[in-house]
């Protein structure tokens, strides 16, 4: 396999995310920067989130970030079966939402750059997010 098998065409590269842009709630933020990653290729996981009180009521900022995003914890509790192997690369890909008090999720940090290949457009239904569990009959 080619390394340029792994990466999005320049007709691929989505143009549907940009800096400024305004969406109304978290699910559709969420939404917005999951619809992005299965086009580029890769999954999205839910990061930092601020509020404007110590209650926890009114979201000010969240972040989106790629998966690959950090390293996984290697603290193990208890005695493991089997060792999985950690597939974070420590990708800064991620996107920041500021919100509002009137409701309003604009994109203020979009970072674009990842330091990993993509998930080939052939097998990019087999993202996380793009698998579901269908109810038995």
């Amino acid at each position: 396999m080619e390394d340029n098998e792994c990466q999005p065409l320049e007709i691929d590269k989505p143009k549907d995310i940009f800096l400024g842009q305004i969406v109304y709630s978290m699910d559709k933020a969420y939404n917005l920067y999951q619809e992005h990653a299965f086009k580029m290729g890769f999954s999205v996981r839910k990061g930092r989130q601020l509020y404007y009180d110590n209650e926890k009521k009114i979201t000010r900022l969240k972040e989106f970030y790629c998966s690959k995003e950090g390293f996984k914890n290697n603290e193990a509790e208890g005695e493991v079966a089997y060792g999985r192997a950690d597939s974070r690369t420590n990708c800064k890909a991620m996107v920041r939402f500021n919100v509002s008090k009137d409701g309003v999720w604009k994109i203020t940090k979009l970072e674009m750059n990842h330091n990993h290949n993509f998930v080939p457009s052939e097998q990019r239904h087999l993202l996380r997010f793009m698998r579901k569990v269908s109810q038995a009959k």
